[in-house]
């Protein structure tokens, strides 16, 4: 072999040995991204869990803000008629 084949030779083996070690970090790295997607679609899940929960108990607290809204009106117009009874009384 002549020198300029060893030389040849050399740069091919360099640029092998290059190219397997990107192959070793690419395989390293998607081992990573796919980890690291494994646990945001996990805390995604659980996010939306999370939003649901708080969307039923958000549901919830409405119905009982309508119901205690309904329970004033009924005291005040109780009172407007109390009052009323109480003013015609000291009228008379």
């Amino acid at each position: 072999m002549t020198n300029s084949e060893t030389g040849r030779l050399d740069r091919v083996e360099r640029l092998m040995e290059s190219i397997a070690t990107q192959v070793a970090n690419n395989r390293e790295d998607i081992v990573r991204t796919d980890q690291a997607t494994r646990r945001n679609a996990s805390a995604i899940e659980r996010l939306g869990e999370r939003m649901e929960q708080f969307i039923q108990q958000a549901q919830a607290d409405r119905e009982l803000m309508v119901q205690l809204q309904q329970e004033v009106r009924g005291i005040q117009t109780e009172n407007r008629r109390i009052l009323d009874i109480l003013l015609n009384q000291q009228n008379d």
